[in-house]
């Protein structure tokens, strides 16, 4: 009998005496897959988009970017010609896949940034904003899919504020919330290069607007579902000013006929699992 022989005997053996019933479980059960959480903070709100799956994510979002010829970056109060077919096709990808949860936390008051704040008032408000964010985190797990609530890692990526706002958020977040981990390098190098009108090189040794690896197609989702909770639930403020533009008005209209919103914020959005408005902070 060879020595691989012998161990599979002898590990056939404990299994059926039931000595090894919690590797035979360890075997048969698939490890979790990681969540990704793409959070954006702007004045008033504060929104994470979920995610597991962000290769297939961000290969289709590039796809949708060829078709519509939309090759900057995704902004709630862009006015390019582009945006509204691009932004509704991405929106319709949001609500239609399962794996993509989006959950913001709207105060009445903003929590601002710390701009022109001394040292004390800054730590204070990434003390704040990172315990909001937080909460927001665990809530919006909570609320995902059955099935989807058990992950292996947790990798978060901060789109807004940026600076060292970010890193001091970032920093607060992974200090203060266990398992949570920031998004390294290595797993924004293995997204899909950003699609880009033909002769522009994809890997340019230069940086523009139209001209960037775009490895965010994600958190720019993120970012502009913060914008949009923001614009749906706030009066008309500088950081969400009345909507006029054609494009604009046209995303609008089409989120909230889809979200049953009515341009206010009824209870049915705080229910909703999909794209969840919490009014004031009551993760």
């Amino acid at each position: 009998m060879t020595r691989r022989e012998l161990l599979l005997a002898l590990g056939l053996g404990s299994l059926v005496a039931g000595d090894n019933a919690w590797l035979l479980g360890r075997i048969a059960t698939p490890k979790p897959p990681s969540l990704f959480l793409h959070a954006c903070a702007v004045d008033s709100v504060i929104g994470v988009l979920l995610a597991a799956d962000i290769g297939r994510h961000q290969a289709h979002i590039e796809h949708l970017r060829r078709q519509s010829r939309f090759y900057i970056k995704l902004r709630q109060g862009s006015t390019n010609r582009y945006k509204a077919r691009f932004a509704l096709e991405v929106l319709e990808y949001f609500f239609k896949d399962p794996d993509l949860t989006f959950i913001a936390r709207v105060q009445k008051d903003s929590f601002g940034t710390d701009h022109g704040m001394n040292e004390e008032s800054n730590a204070n408000w990434v003390k704040v904003v990172g315990q909001q964010l937080r909460e927001l985190v665990n809530s919006g797990i909570s609320h995902r899919p059955i099935g989807q609530k058990s992950f292996s890692r947790r990798y978060l990526d901060i789109s807004s504020p940026g600076g060292d706002d970010r890193k001091k958020l970032a920093g607060y977040m992974t200090a203060n919330m266990e398992g949570i981990l920031y998004l390294p390098n290595s797993i924004r190098e293995g997204f899909p290069f950003q699609t880009l009108p033909p002769g522009v090189p994809t890997r340019p040794k230069f940086t523009t607007a139209r001209a960037r690896p775009a490895p965010d197609n994600l958190a720019q989702l993120g970012s502009f579902l913060t914008g949009a909770a923001g614009s749906l639930v706030l009066p008309p403020s500088p950081k969400f000013p009345q909507i006029r533009n054609a494009a604009k008005v046209k995303v609008r209209e089409w989120l909230v006929r889809r979200l049953g919103a009515g341009g206010t914020t009824p209870k049915e959005l705080e229910r909703n699992q999909k794209f969840k408005i919490l009014m004031r902070g009551a993760a």
